[in-house]
This record gives C-alpha cells, sequence and structure tokens, in this order.
C-alpha cells in the first residue's frame, strides 16, 4: 500500500473535500486486496475516526471509492 494521505482532522464528512475523499479511497484500494464495497467504507470510516455509519458519510465514500476505481481500472494494463 502506498503512504496514507496527509488528511485534515474534521470531525463530520461534509469537512472533507471531494479530493480528500478520493485520496483515502485511492490509497485503501491501493493494497490490492479484492474486497467489497461494504468493507472500503468500513475501513475509511475507521480511518477518518468516525463512530457511526450515516447515510452521508456512505454516499460520499461510495462515490469517492466509484472514482477511485474507475481511475485504477483506467490505469491498470489489461
Amino acid at each position: 500500500r502506498r503512504p496514507r494521505p496527509a488528511l485534515p482532522a474534521a470531525d463530520r464528512i461534509g469537512d472533507y473535500s471531494d479530493a480528500d475523499l478520493l485520496a483515502l479511497a485511492s490509497w485503501l484500494l491501493s493494497d490490492g486486496f479484492q474486497l467489497d464495497r461494504d468493507t472500503r467504507i468500513n475501513q475509511a470510516i475507521t480511518e477518518l475516526g468516525f463512530k457511526k455509519r450515516g447515510r452521508v458519510i456512505v454516499e460520499r465514500l461510495t462515490r469517492a471509492f466509484e472514482q477511485a476505481q474507475h481511475t485504477a481500472d483506467r490505469e491498470t494494463p489489461q
């Protein structure tokens, strides 16, 4: 896995930019393990220090993982 991205400390998902969440999702995906989306979202929630899995948190992280996966798929040779 690549080095963990530097993320600002925040108490709410709204305090993170889309770029912050994309960096986190890309970092988590860089371990190369084929894990389901729920597991990845749980990893991100843990990394961000959130205790609850709210609808907005899940929606934003889902978008970040979709974008990160799309980018990774384009970078991987077929």
